[in-house]
């Protein structure tokens, strides 16, 4: 009769395992007082305790109570078996630096987000533009265009690095209740910009100044060469201007008038 062997491997269905202890520490040995209650993280127990001593860090073995002479070394340690040595305090440092620096070295994320306690963005790094809504800068070099903006009151300053120009803009008109907001039918217009330009002759680099009002129907302008020029309806038919030189004065008065004179010929004539 031929008999058959078979091996019948049975499971035992798995049990749901209990919840384990949780590292505490590592705490200084001597911020603990005597009667503290040590924890190795056995069974039921809810803590697995890490001290510092002698700078040196050392790991619960064997639960107990502190007292005066069962420190980590001691003979009572010694005798029972309370610590097992770790890593000293320099080494554990350093591997907390050292893992911070790699968190942030291999960092890759699309978007950085950082929110005030309202819930506001304060803070936003996304798809190469950054928004920055609070903090303080100190020792800034940037390189590049600047804009700032106030939404609520139009109020706008650029400065243009690439070509060379600071310019304030506002609106056109402000609000009859409250002169900080714009009209309803207030359009953006610059009010006041300093840009860089060059003599064509020297060669030489100058700054020229302009002011607006009126919705840009009146402009005053600086020019080291050519002095002071003030403009109404500046574009128009009814444009007028005045301008004084260091030599010559010119007047035109929108009506198709212009008077021109150096200023030797015309103080003869007034004094």
């Amino acid at each position: 009769m031929t008999v058959i062997t078979r091996t019948i491997n049975f499971i035992r269905k798995a049990v749901k395992g209990e919840k384990g202890s949780v590292l505490r520490g590592p705490q200084l040995w001597n911020t603990c007082s005597n009667g503290y209650r040590f924890e190795a993280g056995g069974e039921g127990e809810e803590w697995k305790d890490v001290v510092l001593y002698n700078g040196n860090s050392y790991s619960c073995i064997k639960t107990h109570v502190k007292t005066a002479d069962n420190y980590p070394g001691s003979a009572a340690d010694l005798n029972n078996h309370y610590w097992r040595l770790g890593q000293s305090i320099e080494l554990i440092i350093a591997h907390i630096i050292l893992a911070q620096y790699q968190m942030v070295e291999n960092l890759g994320v699309r978007t950085i987000e950082m929110k005030d306690k309202d819930g506001n963005v304060v803070f936003r790094a996304k798809d190469g533009d950054l928004t920055c809504k609070g903090g303080n800068f100190e020792n800034i070099t940037a390189t590049g265009n600047f804009k700032s903006r106030n939404e609520k009151t139009w109020n706008e300053i650029e400065m243009n690095a690439d070509k060379g120009y600071i310019v304030f803009r506002g609106p056109t008109s402000v609000n009859d209740d409250d002169w900080n907001l714009p009209g309803s039918d207030a359009e953006m217009t610059d009010l006041f910009k300093v840009k860089f330009e060059t003599d064509g002759d020297t060669l030489s680099r100058i700054a020229t100044m302009d002011l607006f009002g009126f919705g840009g129907r009146k402009r005053v302008n600086i020019d080291p060469e050519y002095g002071l020029r003030i403009y109404s309806d500046e574009g128009t038919d009814n444009e007028s201007h005045l301008f004084l030189g260091k030599d010559w004065i010119d007047y035109s008065d929108g009506l198709g008038h212009v008077y021109h004179s150096d200023w030797n010929s015309l103080l003869k004539k007034i004094l």
